[in-house]
């Protein structure tokens, strides 16, 4: 009855409404982090900041490491569930979408533990559109670093990973690394090309206080993140 489609209808919309409020609030709310590290960053930049090679703010045993290769995970391994695999496509808006994510069981997971990744670390796609990257909250702790992506592992010791997070996608470390991508039909990074592109070392007490900040934002954005997902 017509009635009962107009009601049906009411309620989609009130969903779609809820939804729409969300993704709004999470786009001011990225875009409030990206101005503060911009105004703090990139305009506030100064000259006696120190600068360090990628590789050296990096854990030395393996912070800057590929995924594994085609004969150590084959597709017959995909699984409809397990651990989620990130790819290149499944970086989007600065953050693993996990809408169309492969899967691997856990065990297979385990068994190539070295590309498991944890929070803090950077996943960072090294074929095709270079520069898409994702940060590791605590929600993703444990997921698996895909074929076409590197893992970046800060050592806390060295730089704050939220830090070197948003310091990877300014105009001048971008344009370092993408200079390093090889190939003319696909774009292809190498964890090798990584490794000595320049990363700007501000104080560590303004690294904090920005990690702070952001981390409190990226809380507000995963409960908006997950309510959207619900409706």
């Amino acid at each position: 009855p017509i009635d009962r489609q107009r009601a049906i209808a009411t309620r989609l919309l009130d969903f779609d409404q809820l939804i729409h409020n969300n993704r709004r609030r999470i786009k001011l709310l990225e875009d409030s982090v990206r101005l503060v590290f911009e105004e703090w960053f990139v305009r506030g930049a100064s000259d006696s900041w120190p600068t360090a090679l990628l590789q050296e703010v990096c854990m030395e045993d393996s912070g800057i490491q590929t995924g594994p290769f085609g004969s150590q995970l084959h597709q017959c391994d995909y699984a409809d569930e397990g651990v989620p695999v990130v790819m290149p496509k499944d970086i989007a808006r600065m953050r693993v979408d996990t809408a169309t994510v492969a899967r691997i069981p856990e065990h297979l997971a385990d068994e190539l533990g070295r590309h498991r990744m944890r929070r803090g670390d950077i996943v960072f796609g090294r074929r095709g559109e270079i520069g898409r990257r994702a940060y590791i909250g605590s929600r993703q702790d444990g997921y698996f670093c895909g074929t076409g992506c590197l893992r970046l592992r800060a050592d806390p010791k060295g730089v704050n990973s939220r830090f070197l997070f948003e310091m990877l996608g300014t105009s001048l470390v971008a344009g370092e690394i993408a200079n390093r991508a090889k190939g003319s039909t696909m774009p292809n990074l190498s964890a090798g090309a990584l490794q000595d592109v320049p990363i700007p070392l501000p104080p560590r007490v303004m690294q904090d206080r920005f990690a702070e900040l952001a981390e409190d934002v990226a809380d507000q954005i995963d409960v908006l993140d997950a309510q959207s997902r619900k409706l």
